[in-house]
């Protein structure tokens, strides 16, 4: 019997833990804060420890700063609840893992990246890392998931779908996001806990990585500046300019500290470049799509509710592409399947590549509306063809996935999938 919380909602990553904690000692579930890290660890463990239990004033945590061995007591899984409040436990159990050959004996979750000198020793090969990001739409029951994303990149997938959902209920998913407490949260009251978030984020939690104050108020206009840029390949030149726009100005090291701060706390993602020739020298010359991990925080950053956003569709488009990137990213990660973009020279963009360690890749473009399929469609026509002229590989599938209508594989071959009706 596991510890697994009465009303969990089983996650993609279930299947992954499961499966590391037979092949290494111990896993490290890492993201940020609320997306639901020590249920989906309790929900396979069999004992826990929590490091920031305040009973007797935080005794626990002075144990693990004092002595982090005696929290290794345990039946296995053994969950250890915040590790990086204590760094030392992180070594403590790569330790006692290099001792004993007995897999999944631990599982440690946390919302922060540590010091870059602590925790000692990388744990390489001892303790494997999982990365859990707030719900897809189809954790949350908001998919239908009659369209596996494994099987279209197999080309396996035969039939049709369709989903009946509509703008209104798509800006409510984008509003509410994938955090587990919000999901069954009223439709007019689903914006609130993004908005606390980001609230706790500004004044406290942007310092957490190394205990370094932050102007809460320069934090707030970076993350309105890229929640402005979401999911565009907005550089820090640009960013800089916003921040001090109004509030003074902000030197270029010390925003590079608060955009690497954001992305130890897991409130940033990067999706990065991608360059057809494995060895181009231009693949890390591409700069990053950027993108904050929920579309929830776009909208409470820049205050803006579901009404709103139904008036606003470039707004709207953006936001929803940093929906579609999350669940891709989601569903992507059971199949070891990386996610990266493409900008050329020519300004021929891809939403998303996703490569497979076989080096096929499949193109996705990401359009809100069903009615823009065929544009989207053309352009990775032209991305097919240009790849074809140049002599390299070309897509093995193409994807354009839209809010809602009909999941088909359209006369041109492309295949076109409504969000909600996609699963891993």
């Amino acid at each position: 019997m596991t510890l697994r919380p009465c009303g969990y909602r089983d996650r993609v990553i279930d299947k992954l833990l499961a499966e590391s904690l037979h092949v290494f000692g111990a896993v490290s579930i890492e993201g940020p804060k609320y997306c639901g890290k020590t249920w989906s660890a309790l929900n396979q463990a069999n004992s826990a420890v929590y490091v920031m239990d305040p009973n007797r004033g935080f005794a626990t945590k002075a144990l693990a700063i004092e002595d982090p061995y005696r929290l290794l007591d345990g039946t296995a899984p053994l969950l250890i609840d915040e590790w990086q409040e204590a760094p030392g436990i992180w070594d403590a159990v790569r330790f006692e893992v290099d001792k004993d050959t007995a897999r999944g004996r631990f599982i440690l979750t946390g919302s922060t990246t540590p010091q870059a000198d602590a925790p000692l020793h990388s744990g390489a090969g001892r303790i494997a890392r999982i990365f859990l990001r707030p719900m897809s739409l189809y954790e949350s029951g908001d998919s239908s998931g009659e369209v596996s994303l494994a099987a279209l990149l197999s080309e396996s997938w035969q039939g049709e779908a369709s989903s009946a959902v509509n703008d209104e209920n798509l800006a409510h998913l984008c509003v509410r996001g994938g955090w587990p407490e919000n999901i069954d949260a009223a439709q007019e009251k689903a914006g609130r806990m993004p908005f606390q978030y980001l609230e706790t984020l500004y004044a406290s939690d942007i310092s957490s990585p190394d205990n370094v104050r932050r102007d809460p108020f320069k934090v707030q206009a970076l993350v309105r500046a890229l929640a402005r840029n979401n999911a565009t390949m907005v550089g820090n030149k640009s960013l800089k300019w916003e921040v001090s726009e109004g509030l003074g100005s902000i030197s270029a090291p010390t925003l590079a500290s608060y955009i690497n701060a954001l992305k130890r706390i897991f409130v940033l993602e990067e999706v990065p470049g991608w360059a057809p020739d494995i060895r181009t020298r231009s693949r890390v010359r591409v700069s990053p799509k950027r993108y904050l991990v929920d579309p929830s925080l776009v909208l409470a950053s820049l205050n803006v509710s579901a009404q709103a956003l139904l008036t606003d569709r470039a707004t709207f488009g953006s936001v929803f592409e940093g929906l579609c990137l999350r669940d891709l990213r989601v569903y992507s990660q059971v199949s070891e399947i990386g996610m990266l973009h493409y900008h050329d020279e020519d300004d021929l963009e891809v939403d998303a590549i996703l490569q497979q360690r076989d080096g096929s890749y499949a193109a996705v473009e990401i359009k809100l509306s069903e009615s823009q399929a065929d544009e989207a469609a053309a352009m990775l026509t032209k991305f097919t063809n240009k790849m074809s002229n140049q002599g390299r590989k070309p897509p093995s599938q193409l994807l354009v996935l839209t809010g809602g209508g009909k999941a088909i594989r359209r006369d041109d071959g492309v295949l076109q999938i409504p969000i909600t009706c996609l699963r891993d």
